[in-house]
């Protein structure tokens, strides 16, 4: 039976002036963690908004609940907690939690705001993170200021589901701080998944995705044969005909090139999204896992590495075979 993986997230109020310290204290609190039974990985995300103290948020994930709750109530990270209550603005927060297979969805707003009216714009921006930070779904907020003399300011919000990130984007609360704030700063919305999107959704955790690079060679490992496939038997069917050794085989449909393509993406794209893909992440869910560790990394690479030496030999057996 597979062992859902557990996690514990955390959340930490850090005083304005003691971040520095703060990040030397969690380091120090991290290092103790990797070697803790159990232990798969984590991740860390800061938040916060210009009004409140920074809010750091910190995700470690188990194999199992028993190891995660025997690190979380360990004598080792209490003493650790004690400790770091220095940097803190209040107690630090915490829940323990099963792997929900859910990508989180990132929203990403860059904002040019007018210099000359700067603090009218930011106290919008508070208002809006301040908003939001209570709706339902909202899991992270991160705000990357500008440089002195520059104007372009970039907030990420992270939701459960993108369900979640419409309902925000379109709530009259939303709606009605910025119409309010008409003048004051030119905003572009992005919405970001991942590399691939859905299709790697399963392999995401709440605060991490599988690597782009990782995700890239997936998508080659199937993709590859299937434009195979279809160059040889639907492209040809189309097209101008099948000839083996030389020998017509059949008349094709005649259909011109470009129209071939266009078929072969529509093909290669349907069997991708609702047929390969959701088997294919599954079979690899060890290796796309965000907090796969390097001897998994290096495994899976090799492997799928492999399975691209097959299938070049395959294809060029059958391509000398009968000719094509």
């Amino acid at each position: 039976m597979t062992t859902i993986p557990s996690l514990l997230t955390v959340s930490y109020a850090v005083l304005a002036g003691k971040e520095a310290d703060f990040q030397e204290w969690i380091q120090g609190l991290d290092r103790t963690v990797t070697k803790a039974p159990g232990f798969l990985g984590l991740g860390l995300d800061r938040g916060g908004t210009p009004a409140a103290p920074a809010e750091w948020k910190v995700t470690y994930k188990f194999q199992a609940d028993a190891p995660r709750d025997a690190w979380a109530d360990s004598p080792e990270r209490a003493a650790a907690h004690r400790a770091g209550r220095a940097f803190l603005a209040a107690e630090h927060q915490e829940a323990r939690t099963s792997e929900g297979g859910k990508a989180r969805v990132m929203m990403v707003v860059t904002a040019r705001f007018n210099l000359s009216r700067q603090e009218e714009w930011e106290a919008v921006q508070a208002e809006l993170n301040a908003a939001v930070s209570k709706y339902p779904g909202f899991e992270s907020l991160d705000v990357f200021k500008p440089e002195d003399g520059e104007n372009l300011w970039t907030t990420v919000l992270s939701f459960r589901s993108a369900e979640d990130m419409e309902r925000w984007k379109d709530s009259a609360e939303r709606l009605s701080i910025l119409d309010r704030a008409q003048g004051l700063s030119d905003d572009e919305v992005r919405v970001q998944p991942g590399a691939f999107g859905q299709w790697f959704s399963a392999n995401a955790t709440p605060s991490a995705q599988s690597p782009a690079w990782k995700q890239a060679m997936v998508v080659l490992l199937v993709l590859y044969p299937l434009v195979t496939l279809y160059d040889i038997t639907i492209g040809n069917v189309v097209g101008h005909g099948l000839n083996v050794g030389g020998h017509p085989v059949f008349q094709g449909l005649g259909i011109p090139f470009p129209a071939v393509v266009f078929l072969g993406n529509a093909f290669g794209t349907a069997l991708l999204t609702w047929v390969v893909m959701p088997v294919i992440t599954r079979v690899f869910h060890w290796w796309l896992d965000p907090f796969a560790s390097p001897s998994q990394t290096m495994r899976g690479t090799c492997l799928i590495a492999l399975l691209y030496l097959i299938e070049i030999a395959i294809t060029v057996s059958i391509f000398s075979t009968w000719g094509f």
